[in-house]
């Protein structure tokens, strides 16, 4: 038996706890720098409260998956959030990997500003640690 693309990536959304270790060494792997302060257990509650997060934005296939976290982890867990980037995921007429591709590698959709401001004004680390009360941890 041999599976299609689209069985494979659903075996491993059926598998959470591989599909997030899996994610956490890639992410290791590819964004060394951007997950370093992250132990082990950290990284793991945030690569699976990203992956709920991109499930919402309708990602369907591993690599729709994996892009969408490994952007939020290079740049700001809410990158999602900033308008211009919100207009592009909203676009129906577009696969999702399409609309990364266009984020990602389209400067003149998406410029450096907008990255800049995404980090600025739309940064929100509840995506990752939703039940985190930093007013409590600083008390």
């Amino acid at each position: 038996m041999r599976l299609n693309d689209k069985q494979f990536d659903r075996a491993w959304f059926n598998d959470r706890e591989g599909l997030v270790e899996w994610m956490k060494d890639a992410l290791r792997n590819d964004l060394p720098e951007q997950v370093k302060y992250f132990d082990d257990g950290t990284l793991c509650e945030a690569v699976d409260n990203s992956i709920n997060y991109a499930f919402k934005y309708n990602c369907q296939t591993m690599e729709e998956l994996y892009s969408f976290v490994s952007i939020m982890f290079a740049t700001t867990p809410s990158f999602a959030q900033q308008p211009k980037i919100a207009r592009i995921l909203q676009k129906r007429d577009l696969t999702m990997s399409k609309k990364l591709d266009m984020i990602v590698n389209d400067n003149n959709l998406v410029t450096k500003d907008d990255w800049q401001d995404a980090l600025e004004n739309y940064y929100d680390d509840k995506i990752w640690f939703p039940d985190l009360d930093v007013e409590e941890e600083y008390k």
